[in-house]
């Protein structure tokens, strides 16, 4: 079986086609059942899998015979590309869950004028003021508002959520 291995493995570093072919004759299925296990969307799975064989492809140079064996190896690479695309889930699960409460709180909003906008508005510091117009207003993106004031984007974003937090605050003073 080493030789077996170790011949696979020369193979993939000479970067022949037929040899990720017999990894996934060979290693497929237990990739396949490693990525099932921390990903229940069949989308993601497939996607995950192709990205799976790419790093072995890509990464052969990385394996050490001496440490592991190479199905081991693979399985590691599965694992931790699978774990990978279950945080970015998360993540964007999170993103999609933050975007629709917002658009809850925002509905009602909706039905304020322009004028109390504006009113509420004031009761920002001007940069925050300005912040909000450019992102919200404008249009203007995290990146080119941070780009602009030469600031990390992190400053921008917790700019935005305080003034987001205070204005809510506002605007249950005034509905109460």
């Amino acid at each position: 079986m080493k030789e077996q291995e170790a011949a696979l493995v020369e193979r993939l570093l000479r970067r022949q086609e037929s040899a990720l072919q017999l990894v996934i004759e060979r290693y497929g299925a237990l990739i396949r059942s490693i990525i099932r296990y921390h990903l229940q969307d069949r989308h993601a799975a497939d996607e995950c899998m192709g990205d799976v064989l790419m790093a072995v492809w890509t990464h052969i140079d990385s394996y050490d015979a001496s440490k592991n064996t190479l199905v081991n190896w693979i399985a590691a690479v599965a694992k931790y590309k699978a774990i990978d695309y279950q945080r970015s889930y998360a993540r964007r699960n999170a993103r999609l869950l933050y975007d629709a409460s917002e658009l809850e709180h925002t509905a009602a909003d909706d039905a304020m004028s322009e004028q109390e906008w504006d009113g509420l508005l004031d009761h920002l510091s001007p940069e925050d003021k300005e912040l909000f117009i450019q992102h919200y207003v404008r249009d203007r993106s995290v990146q080119e508002l941070a780009a602009a004031r030469g600031v990390k984007h992190s400053w921008i974003y917790n700019r935005l959520s305080r003034g987001r937090k205070r204005l809510r605050a506002l605007l249950g003073h005034l509905r109460d």
